[in-house]
Formats: C-alpha cells, sequence, structure tokens
C-alpha cells in the first residue's frame, strides 16, 4: 500500500506542477488521472485534494457532471458505440446490444469479465457519414455491422499487438520528387482504413524506391467514397480514386509512378511476362481500379459547393505551417497587424454582415464591438468547438484540416478587441482534432504567430487547448465559461453577456470554429465580398454535415440561400437504395424536421425559422420511408432530456415528463389526451427554460407533431406506419420462403427453428424483433405488419 501511496503522490505532485492547483485546472487534473489509472482512484482524489487549493466539493461536483469522468476500473480499452442521430436511423443501439452480447457482457455491467473492454454509448463521435460508427481508444471505425464486430476487435487488439508506425507529414525519398500522393487521415477517413492503406503506399514508395511526396492531407469532404487517394504528376496532372483498399493501392501506385531501381524493374517484368504467356497473348497487364473519384456524381458534389472556411481542402497537410503560408495563409493576420488600424477590421466584420455559425446566428460584428469598446485591462477569447449536436460534424473536420485557419482567425478577432488570451475548447470525442490543436498552437508560437512580438511586433496573444469532458450543455456559451473555471456547466441568467462579464467576470468574445474559420478570408477580400455571396440577411457559406438515408454524405460547404432539394439531390445524389425521402432533420437537438412538401426551402436563418426550426450549428440528417417520426421525436427527446443540467424545472422536469408521453406512443400506450399534453409541455419548456438549449429542446417534437400528425395518430391507434417501432409490429414469414435458413442462422433468440427447404416459422413469443431475419432475407420472405 506504501508503494501504491507513493507512486500516487510522486504522479499527482508532477501532474500540479504541471497543470496548476487551482479550481480552474480541476477538469485538466482529473483528464490527466483518468488517462493514467483509467478512472478516478479515491486515493488519488484524496492525494490531489492535499495538494491544491481543490476542495472535496469540488471534486464531487466536477466528476458527477461530466460523462467522460468515472470512479469504477474500466477495461484496458475503451470502446464507445455511437447512437447519434445517423448512427440512431441506421440501428446504433443494435450494434451496442451487439458487441455486449458478443463479450458477454451482462446488462447491468459495462465491462468483459477478462476487462479488456468496457462498452459505453456516445451521443456523437462525428463520423455520421459512415454510420453506424464506433470508437475503440482513439481508432474509429465505421459502417459497422453485427457480422463485422469480431473482425473489428481482432484488428484492434492486433493493431495494439505491433508497435504503431510514427509516419511524417511528408516522406521525401532521393532524387527528384516525381509528384505527389495525397489522402486524407481525418477521424472520418481513419474509420473507413485509410489509415493502413497509407501505411501499404508507404511501405511499398519506399520498397520500390518511387521518388514522391507523401501527404497527409485535411478532408475534400468526400466522406461518402472513402479512404480517397490523390496523385499528381509533375506535369500538374491529377488523378483521384475513391474507396482505396490495400490490394488496389500499390497497383495504382505503380500505374502513375513505376518503380525506379534495376531489380524492382525486372521484377515488373517478370511479373508482365508471365501474365501475357498465361493469356496467352502479347498484351499490356489488366490492372484492377479502384473508382474514380472524378465520375460525375462526385464532380457534382464539389463544383456545387462555395469554399471558404473549406479552401484548398484535400491539399494541404493540417500540421504544415510553411504550406499554410505558401497558400496565403497568416496574410491577413499580417496585415492587420502592419496596419495597426483595429476599427478597420470591425468595419470589415460589420460590411460582411457575418452572423455566428454556432446555432442562434447573432451578427458577429456586434459581438466584437462591445468586447472592443470595453475598457477593461483584460479580456478573453474563446473558440467554442464544443460540437455536442448529435449528427454534426463540421467542426471536428475544421478543427482537424485546417487548425492554423481558426487561429489566424481567433488572431484576428483578438486583435481587434484588443485580447490577449484565448481558448480553444473542444470536445474530448474529438481525440485527433486535440491533438491537432494542440501541435498546431506549438507550431505558431515557434513560428512567432503566437506568443509574445508576433510577426515581430509588439503585439502578445497566446492561445490555451481547453478539452472538455462530455456535456451537452457546454456548448451553451455561459455553461462553456463555468467548464473552464472549474465549475459543473451550469447556464448563466442573461444578461449579463460573456461580452461584458464572462471568463472570471471580464469582457470575453466567444465565437464558434466556423466563425472564426471564415475571418481570414473576410478580411483578405473585404467585407463587402462576403456579402455578395448567400442571402441579404445570411450573408456568406455555411458548413453543413450531410449524412442519413443519403448517397453521397459528406461534409459541404454551400452558399446561404442555397434550396434543400439542390444539397439532397443534386450534391447528395438522391437517398438511398432507392427509398423515398420522407424528410431532413436540420439543427440537431434544437432544430426539427423539414418534410418533402418543404424541399424547395432555401437554406437560411430566416428561412428555417419559418418552418420551426432552426440551422443550429450544420447538422442535416436525411430521412426515408423507413424512419418514424414519433421514434425520431423520441430520440431527441431521450437525448435532451439526458443530457439536461438540471439547473432550471422545466427543462429538467418538463423533458422527463415529454419523453414518457413519447415512450407511451411507440409502446402503443398513448392517447389523444397525452398528445395534447406533450404540445403543451413544450410549449411551457419554451416559454420558460433558462438557457437557449433548454428553450429549443422542444423544437424536433413540435416539428414532427406539425409536418407528421398522422404519425402520431396512427401510433395512438397502435400503428407504426413505417414499421419500425417494435411493440407495434409483428413478425412473419411468407410464401417466398425458399428453406435457404440464413434467417434461422441468424436469429440470435431461436425464434427459428433450421428447416432446410421448408418455408421457416417465426415464434412471436421468442421473436425479439431485431430484425436480423428481415435485413438477410434473399427472397424479401419476412414481413414486417
Amino acid at each position: 500500500m506504501k508503494t501504491v501511496s507513493a507512486d500516487y503522490h510522486k504522479f499527482i505532485e508532477q501532474l500540479v506542477r504541471t497543470n496548476g492547483k487551482k479550481q480552474e485546472n480541476i477538469v485538466s487534473l482529473l483528464h490527466a488521472i483518468q488517462d493514467k489509472y483509467n478512472h478516478l482512484p479515491k486515493e488519488a482524489l484524496e492525494t490531489l485534494i492535499k495538494m491544491t487549493e481543490i476542495t472535496p466539493s469540488m471534486i464531487a461536483g466536477v466528476s458527477t457532471f461530466y460523462s467522460q469522468f468515472r470512479f469504477k476500473p474500466t477495461g484496458k480499452y475503451k470502446i464507445k458505440i455511437c447512437v447519434g442521430t445517423a448512427c440512431h436511423v441506421k440501428c446504433g443501439e443494435d450494434i451496442y446490444e451487439s458487441i455486449k452480447e458478443h463479450l458477454q457482457i451482462p446488462i447491468s455491467e459495462d465491462t468483459d469479465k477478462y476487462h479488456i473492454f468496457t462498452v459505453e454509448k456516445v451521443t456523437c463521435l462525428g463520423c455520421c457519414m459512415l454510420a453506424p460508427a464506433i470508437q475503440i481508444d482513439n481508432v474509429t471505425y465505421g459502417h459497422v455491422t453485427a457480422d463485422s464486430i469480431p473482425n473489428i476487435l481482432n484488428d484492434f487488439l492486433e493493431s495494439k499487438a505491433t508497435e504503431e508506425k510514427k509516419i511524417p507529414p511528408i516522406i521525401r525519398n532521393y532524387g527528384p520528387s516525381r509528384g505527389t500522393i495525397r489522402m486524407c487521415l481525418c477521424s472520418s477517413c481513419e474509420a473507413a482504413g485509410a489509415r493502413k492503406v497509407f501505411n501499404i503506399i508507404k511501405d511499398y514508395v519506399e520498397k520500390e524506391d518511387i521518388s514522391v511526396k507523401l501527404k497527409s492531407v485535411g478532408c475534400t469532404g468526400i466522406s461518402f467514397v472513402t479512404p480517397l487517394l490523390e496523385l499528381e504528376t509533375n506535369d500538374k496532372k491529377k488523378f483521384r480514386y475513391a474507396r482505396v483498399n490495400a490490394v488496389d493501392a500499390p497497383a495504382i501506385i505503380n500505374h502513375h509512378f513505376k518503380p525506379e531501381k534495376l531489380s524492382s524493374k525486372i521484377r515488373r517484368g517478370i511479373e508482365n511476362l508471365l501474365e501475357n504467356l498465361y493469356s496467352g497473348s502479347d498484351v499490356s497487364p489488366v490492372i484492377r481500379y479502384a473508382l474514380n473519384a472524378r465520375e460525375k456524381n462526385n464532380i457534382d458534389f464539389l463544383s456545387s459547393q462555395t469554399q471558404i472556411a473549406t479552401k484548398n481542402n484535400g491539399e494541404m497537410d493540417p500540421l504544415d505551417i510553411h504550406e499554410y503560408m505558401e497558400k496565403g495563409g497568416f496574410k491577413a493576420l499580417e496585415g492587420c497587424l502592419k496596419e495597426r488600424k483595429p476599427q478597420n477590421i470591425l468595419k470589415n466584420i460589420q460590411a460582411s454582415g457575418l452572423r455566428g455559425r454556432g446555432g442562434a446566428g447573432y451578427e458577429t460584428y456586434l459581438k466584437w464591438k462591445v468586447v472592443s469598446e470595453s475598457e477593461s485591462a483584460t479580456k478573453y477569447i474563446i473558440c467554442n468547438g464544443d460540437e455536442g449536436d448529435p449528427g454534426a460534424f463540421m467542426d471536428r473536420m475544421l478543427l482537424e484540416s485546417f487548425p492554423f485557419r481558426v487561429i489566424e482567425g481567433m488572431a484576428i478577432a483578438a486583435f481587434a478587441c484588443n485580447i490577449r488570451k484565448g481558448f480553444i475548447f473542444v470536445r474530448s470525442e474529438y481525440p485527433l482534432a486535440i491533438e491537432r490543436v494542440k501541435r498546431a498552437i506549438e507550431l505558431a508560437r515557434k513560428r512567432g504567430i503566437l506568443g509574445r512580438n508576433i510577426n515581430n511586433d509588439k503585439y502578445k496573444f497566446d492561445l490555451e487547448l481547453f478539452v472538455s469532458a462530455g456535456a451537452f450543455v457546454c456548448g451553451e456559451e455561459t455553461a462553456l465559461i463555468a467548464s473552464i473555471q472549474g465549475k459543473r456547466g451550469f447556464p448563466s441568467i442573461r444578461p449579463p453577456y460573456p461580452s461584458e462579464k464572462g471568463y472570471r467576470d471580464v469582457p470575453t468574445l466567444i465565437n464558434n470554429v466556423e466563425t472564426f474559420a471564415l475571418v481570414p478570408w473576410i478580411i483578405l477580400n473585404g467585407g463587402e465580398a462576403f456579402a455578395k455571396i448567400g442571402t441579404e440577411q445570411s450573408p456568406g457559406t455555411k458548413t453543413f454535415a450531410l449524412a442519413g438515408k443519403i448517397n453521397n454524405g459528406g461534409l459541404i460547404e454551400v452558399e446561404m440561400g442555397t434550396p434543400i432539394n439542390d444539397i439532397i439531390f443534386k450534391i447528395g445524389r438522391g437517398i438511398k437504395n432507392f427509398r423515398k425521402f420522407k424528410a431532413v432533420q436540420i439543427g440537431g437537438p434544437s432544430g426539427g424536421c423539414v418534410p418533402e412538401s418543404l424541399i424547395d426551402t432555401k437554406v437560411d436563418f430566416e428561412g428555417l425559422k419559418d418552418l420551426g426550426t432552426m440551422m443550429g450549428s450544420g447538422g442535416m440528417i436525411v430521412l426515408d420511408e423507413d424512419d418514424c417520426m414519433v421514434d425520431i421525436a423520441r430520440y431527441f427527446m431521450s437525448f435532451t432530456q439526458s443530457e439536461s443540467c438540471g439547473k432550471c424545472t422545466f427543462c429538467r422536469i418538463g423533458t422527463k415528463r415529454m419523453l414518457e408521453i413519447l415512450e407511451k406512443m411507440i409502446n402503443g400506450k398513448g392517447t389523444t389526451e397525452e398528445l395534447e399534453k406533450l404540445q403543451g409541455l413544450a410549449l411551457h419548456i419554451k416559454q420558460n427554460s433558462l438557457c437557449g438549449l433548454g428553450k429549443a429542446a422542444p423544437n424536433p417534437v413540435l416539428s414532427a407533431i406539425n409536418y407528421f400528425y398522422e404519425e402520431f395518430a396512427a401510433h395512438i391507434n397502435k400503428k407504426c406506419p413505417a414499421k419500425k417501432c417494435k411493440h407495434l409490429i409483428t413478425y412473419s414469414i411468407s410464401d417466398k420462403c425458399i428453406g435457404c435458413t440464413k434467417c434461422a442462422q441468424r436469429c440470435p433468440s431461436d425464434a427459428i427453428k433450421i428447416t432446410p427447404y421448408e418455408k421457416h416459422v417465426i415464434d412471436t413469443n421468442l421473436c425479439i424483433k431485431c430484425d436480423s431475419c428481415f435485413k438477410i432475407c434473399p427472397e424479401n420472405a419476412v414481413e414486417k405488419k
């Protein structure tokens, strides 16, 4: 025990020396302790209390409020199963149950008996276009199915068994470069297997001594065809290949960059000769290539966009500061410092009409003006990267792909408002974004972009990364400030607003990631140029996370005022599996559903508000005819209720009562009176909740009732038109059955007996309605009624 206590003492002592000992350091301290011990040991917390100004009540308050902290030891590895909107509509909950079943974890437990894996649900991993998605430690997997779970777990364990290779962003071979090979390694692309392909390519070009630059780059947004490989030859010709796998990769490289070593050429010649002999003719060998991403639908995906925040996507190494500067990066900041007229920056922002891209659409200039005019000697700036909306991944991609652009935007805003210190607040569920932002800050300091004497100027400005601990409510700016100060993430009554009294009770400027990413372009090109894009009241562009039942999902950036129809059917290429479009859910838990009848609505702040929804941060989940709108309403209310901070009664209790009514409805126990009560509760919550998140919480339910009232009425009559709600449907097998036994082999509850070549029968008493038989039947013989 003495050895253990000594270990705690030594570790905590070093931790306090590095992180600090005040209350505002508590979140980073608890993160570090949990990273070390996989949980928060009582002895470690007691040691922390003795060495710092932090009290037991502070630790209890913070550690029980944020979902990422736990007191019970976990397995060696943690599996996070996403149950965000996109994963929900693609049966993410079933993946959670399948993983627990495979690992033989009891219902009341979350860790297997060997303490290898701990399983938990998370609201969103930000890989919505690859739904369903899971994350094991920092490795993400996409398009997960029940059948793929054993292979995924084996793949992860095998990767841990071998030492991970450190891959430099650019690999230079001897001799003049013959071109460049680019591959995105953002979270989404890694989830689709890009890292494996990248490693194969790296090994191949080294083995064959091919003189090329191999770069990991920021995301192109074309997430529906990842892994995506781009090759550029010295004559500036570009070739893109989509859905590249480890088998295809060497053949693609060999096609564009022939091996240079004599031994490689001889080996290639022998291989070609053998292939010619085998075919019986003197012909060129046939190489099977991956899909070329420059086909028409991918051209439409890119050409229909206007890229400002995502400019140069898929071209730059996210952490190559020299390349960022070569492409015009930090020129806007340099010009501002050289001119030394903060008022001109404010004039440009005012002329641009830029509105906050975090949800409410508040005019950016007005925030900046209040902070800039404050006479306070100390002010702060915060980038809100707590992208907690399920179904949203814009901020993650921007932080992973363009961290320097966000830093530049913050530095310009700080100079305009005479601010010396700032924070970038990032979700803990985004490990790659955290890693890249942290590194980008370090590189910017080394380059003189942050710190003292920026660009050899007397101006001082520095940034600090703050990693959240898991609380959706911290997306609300006053709750975010409370979190940075080491408190529970409770929103505060406004006014005063953060621009008047924020972090440490001084003026604090808060904008979200995308807002800051747009600033450098506005300064370089002028506010008037930005205002000409989009609509009069909603100028500029907006990024959206396009996901759900869509063919071409990914990160898109379009002009404000673009019709929903163009986004879904031109950029997104319509609905998957030729199903019928039903609605699009915009704005996450604060937004609502837009039905097919309103598909020509233009996407801007005013247009969406008129429909009873809002833009939110930009999540856009496409729903088809198989989605139940009552279930979607229940899903969002379940999310909001579980994420309520509990400070105000209307949100804490009101959302719970609303959820209870919705659960009754999907279970066939709802009534007309309760539907009326549901609407009444929603209005009370909107009118009386403390913060904006609480006031907007009923929006998904109200919009669903407004546009899909007939589905709610059907549920009251114990019918689910979409055949989604388990308690309102039954499974049976028709005469189409050929007796292939696939359904019986897949059934987890033995509700179908194996009778080869005979019509199968489902025992409804044993059936758990998992939908496995329906999905696997090759003859569509399984029916839902």
